[in-house]
């Protein structure tokens, strides 16, 4: 059984991050960590959704990626594919990861 785990990232934040995935972003350091956030997956492990600037960040955007390692050893299992979109899935043998949009709140 597959099962799937979601991160709600608010919209301002994320929609920064998807911005920074689709184009060059000038201000940021080479290779420099932009945003990483620990998601539970169970059996053991936890999930550590990245986004990363360019080596060449005036010229290339960042890109983003999903991290799964074990809770006791801190021992990487597996990883996905870079991206170049923020938001969406990130497919593993026995789960996804599904990083979405959190609206605000009308008041």
């Amino acid at each position: 059984m597959m099962l799937s785990f979601e991160m709600l990232v608010d919209s301002k934040i994320g929609d920064r991050l998807e911005d920074m995935c689709d184009s060059p972003c000038q201000d940021t350091g080479r290779g420099e960590v932009l945003f990483d956030k620990d998601l539970a997956i169970g059996n053991g492990r936890f999930a550590s959704v990245q986004v990363i600037a360019s080596l060449d960040p005036d010229v290339e955007p960042a890109w983003s990626q999903v991290v799964v390692f074990d809770e006791q050893t801190g021992a990487e299992l597996d990883f996905s594919e870079p991206s170049d979109s923020f938001y969406g899935e990130y497919v593993f043998d026995d789960c996804t990861i599904v990083i979405s949009r959190k609206e605000d709140e009308d008041v």
